[in-house]
């Protein structure tokens, strides 16, 4: 109290007004009720999304129960389909069977196939299936020309017929003749048949007159053989939407995949789980999303966020700072340095197996680059077994991207440095495998980046692994044992890493369909040494065993595996390591791929004889030779049940290459594979309507394809189910470990949907067991002559028109122990949108 005894204001509180959804509080309320706004709509919005989900769950299933008890009435005259509403009914026929219109304003093609033409040039549906040079108008009086009936001659005559004149009833019996013995096989809707096969059937196919008797065609007119010399002058007409497969693309990373709810409402179909959405991978710096993520990730708990931060600031210090020496602001790079060494330990620990392409004894956490430690935590992250941690590896990333691009743009002085070329070969491996769609546009410019910096260093093209750098080059007598063991790892490492980097080319190759960038002929002339030599701990003990080993400091000839392998040569010595015998794999792998291209024959023959490799032993005509290389490939890593592993580099080995080898069996017949990528392309991907009749060829062609050899089209089933085994054995870690995995479920649900069946596919008869090891060779012949029902895994009866939900739920609990490799779910997805795709491609 004052001296006049006033008393004083009490001094003004601060008073903030909490939100009561979340924890955030304002100092003004004015401010807090337009926060509140932001909370109504966001609830508005939720309950218009849940009732929007109720409701088509709702409809769903009332279609699912109307299709179980057969009360969809609205039937499809042309296939038989059943169709929910007349609705759905009009549209499709619209689209599938439009009755003919004008002559004068319909090309040929579309009277033929009885396509709704919009009278352009060329029309819509030609232009759609990229056959405008069949899209002709017939002049009317051509057109209008009488069908001459069958002549006074034998029976057995040919009878002349205009397939543009086949009436619309005889083109319906003739779709539903042909889908009719596949309505006995499956639940789903019946398949038209290509209306060249429904005019064979019914004999109205266009032939040549019998020459020996003239009645056959003395009945027609002069405009009708006009008519007849018009269609024999122009090429066979392909049948509505035939695509050439092999000349687009069918890689798996260059597509939008659709959302489960984009279905059109004439796909009865229903089978199967919603896929997960796909988690989105940014590269790009500065990325809003990534930003976005890292700022709104409500899981995360508070010291992550601290030690990516801090990370933040480490990659843009000049080099790693000693934690002794740390002072003043430096003390905020502590937790990144805490959790940049946990991450680069997970990579040591996990991926070292994989790929050892460093040397663990003198590999120095301080003096390795920031660029290689970033690549290095980027896949260490992924191995985490922190959730969080393997959420935010995409952050990770996208510093590493920043310091990989600054040491692009300023190459060092002296060459390109190999550890830099590893980095970047570490980061694009985890770029690939985080299935991320602009992956895509930028892959080849990496590959050419890495390979045109190895042929500036020699260690790829016509001077790579030359036999002047022989062992002499380490046994100079003047030289300390302590510097040449110095020497030969810098020398080593530089191998490895251009072995490495083919393997990414591969994984490449596979996963976007690509040829491959690095041409065999230039590779190495040697693999890398043997894992002994390389995992010496000190000089001595490296300079004891190179004095042992049969190839001294260096690794096995490339010709030399290549022709043990074929059985030309004596067999593998023990020095050979069970990565050198995944690269071998490989590298037979890439001869298959090569002879299946027509574009690469050329130069695959030119790269057999660089290895040493028979020619005629490779021809698409005799590829047992190279399959049985992969094969004893496989069978000489210990692994099995005879011979077990010795160390994870044998576990791991052993499964890659055993799934190199059953994957070869599979793409073999490029065909088939070539028809089941599009058909899962087409499901998954945003794909427009005029797309549907390609999708409706494709699918018949795979069930005439699977039709034409039942036995050779079981060994589908037998080789996924070999590939699943292997997969539960042990988790593959590697991108193009994933696409073989998920290849297998792919082969099997297509088998199941498209397949031909036998007289075995009956109730009472023991299912085949396809994952079976070990393999009794009696069995498996006897099952692929018979035929029969199969069982993998929890799938205990796979048979042709069986119900495919064992199947997708084994294949989503194989491929989600890979889960935070991205690029797993995107595959999970593209599974169950080909699962859930009706036969009719509708």
């Amino acid at each position: 109290m004052s001296a006049s005894g006033t008393q004083s204001p009490a001094p003004r509180r601060n008073i903030m007004f909490p939100c009561d959804q979340c924890p955030v509080a304002y100092g003004d309320r004015g401010q807090l009720e337009r926060h509140r706004l932001i909370h109504a709509e966001q609830a508005e919005h939720r309950g218009r999304t849940e009732q929007a989900a109720i409701e088509r769950a709702f409809a769903e299933r009332a279609n699912a129960e109307r299709a179980s008890s057969g009360r969809f009435r609205n039937v499809c005259p042309f296939c038989q389909g059943r169709f929910t509403t007349i609705r759905v009914l009009k549209r499709h026929i619209d689209a599938y069977h439009a009755v003919e219109g004008n002559p004068q304003n319909s090309c040929q093609r579309c009277l033929r196939y009885k396509l709704r033409c919009n009278g352009s040039s060329p029309c819509g549906w030609c232009d759609a299936d990229n056959r405008a040079e069949f899209c002709m108008f017939v002049p009317p009086e051509i057109m209008s020309a009488p069908i001459p009936g069958p002549g006074p001659g034998p029976a057995s005559a040919p009878r002349r017929a205009s397939d543009s004149a086949l009436p619309t009833a005889a083109l319906a019996d003739a779709h539903a003749a042909a889908a009719s013995p596949r309505q006995t096989q499956r639940a789903a809707s019946a398949r038209p048949a290509s209306p060249d096969a429904a005019s064979a059937q019914h004999g109205c196919a266009p032939q040549p007159s019998a020459p020996g008797h003239p009645s056959a065609d003395g009945r027609a007119t002069g405009a009708a053989n006009l008519t007849g010399s018009t269609l024999n002058l122009a090429p066979a007409l392909p049948d509505p939407g035939e695509v050439d497969i092999q000349a687009g693309s069918l890689g798996w990373l260059d597509f939008k995949l659709s959302s489960v709810g984009s279905h059109d409402a004439d796909n009865n179909s229903a089978s199967g789980s919603p896929p997960r959405a796909t988690r989105g991978y940014s590269s790009q710096v500065g990325d809003p999303g990534t930003q976005e993520s890292f700022g709104s990730h409500s899981a995360t708990c508070r010291s992550l966020v601290l030690a990516l931060d801090s990370m933040d600031l480490l990659f843009r210090a000049p080099c790693i700072p000693l934690i002794a020496g740390l002072s003043g602001a430096q003390v905020k790079l502590l937790p990144g340095l805490e959790l940049l060494r946990r991450l680069v330990n997970n990579f040591f620990l996990k991926w070292q197996k994989v790929q050892p392409i460093f040397h663990v004894a003198t590999w120095k956490f301080a003096k390795c680059p920031l660029a290689l430690l970033g690549a290095m935590a980027c896949i260490g992250a992924l191995l985490d077994e922190d959730d969080e941690t393997v959420h935010q590896a995409h952050i990770i990333s996208s510093r590493c991207v920043a310091v990989l691009n600054i040491m692009a743009i300023i190459p060092p002085d002296r060459g390109p440095d190999v550890r830099f070329l590893a980095a970047v070969c570490l980061h694009q491996t985890y770029l690939l495998g985080s299935g991320d769609d602009n992956i895509y546009h930028h892959v080849d410019r990496v590959r050419a980046f890495l390979t045109g910096n190895l042929r500036r260093l020699e260690l790829l093209g016509s001077g790579s692994g030359d036999e002047s750098r022989s062992d002499a080059g380490f046994e100079t007598v003047s030289q300390p044992v302590q510097a040449e063991w110095t020497t030969w790892i810098t020398y080593e490492q530089a191998v490895r890493t251009t072995w490495a980097v083919f393997e990414y080319d591969c994984s490449v190759s596979l996963l976007t369909n690509r040829p491959g960038v690095i041409e065999l002929g230039d590779l190495p002339l040697r693999f890398p040494c043997a894992d002994e030599l390389y995992e010496a701990p000190d000089a001595q003990s490296w300079g004891e065993l190179r004095s042992r080993l049969p190839n001294r400091a260096q690794g096995p000839l490339v010709s030399d595996v290549v022709a043990a392998a074929t059985g030309s040569a004596s067999p593998l010595s023990r020095d050979v390591s069970p990565w050198t015998r995944r690269l071998c794999s490989l590298i037979f792998e890439r001869i298959l791929r090569g002879f299946g291209r027509r574009d690469q024959r050329d130069s695959t023959v030119a790269a057999c004889r660089h290895i040493g490799l028979d020619f005629a032993s490779v021809c698409m005509q005799n590829t047992a030779t190279v399959i049985w290389a992969i094969s004893f490939l496989a069978k000489s890593i210990p692994g099995d049940e005879t011979t077990a592993p010795l160390s994870t580099s044998d576990l791991v080995n052993f499964c890659s290459t055993q799934m190199i080898r059953h994957y070869s069996q599979l793409s073999l017949n490029t065909d088939v594979m070539g028809l089941i990528t599009y058909i899962a392309r087409e499901a998954a991907s945003r794909s427009s309507a005029n797309s549907r009749t390609s999708l409706r060829w494709a699918q018949q062609k795979l069930i005439d394809l699977f039709a034409m050899d039942p036995p050779k089209s079981r060994q589908y089933i037998w080789h996924a189910g070999q590939m699943v085994r292997i997969a539960k054995v042990y988790t593959a870690i590697a991108p193009c470990d994933n696409l073989r995995i998920f290849s297998a479920y792919l082969a099997i649900i297509a088998f199941a949907k498209y397949g031909p069946s036998s007289l075995r596919d009956v109730d009472g008869v023991e299912p085949f067991q396809a994952d079976a090891w070990p393999v009794c060779e009696t069995d498996v012949e006897r099952w692929l002559q018979s035929g029969g029902p199969a069982r993998i895994g929890s799938c205990h009866r796979i048979q042709v028109g069986c119900s495919t939900d064992l199947i997708m739920q084994d294949a989503f609990q194989v491929l989600n122990r890979l889960e935070n490799w991205g690029v797993a779910e995107r595959f999970i997805s593209i599974l169950a949108h080909f699962n859930r795709l009706d036969v009719l491609g509708g």
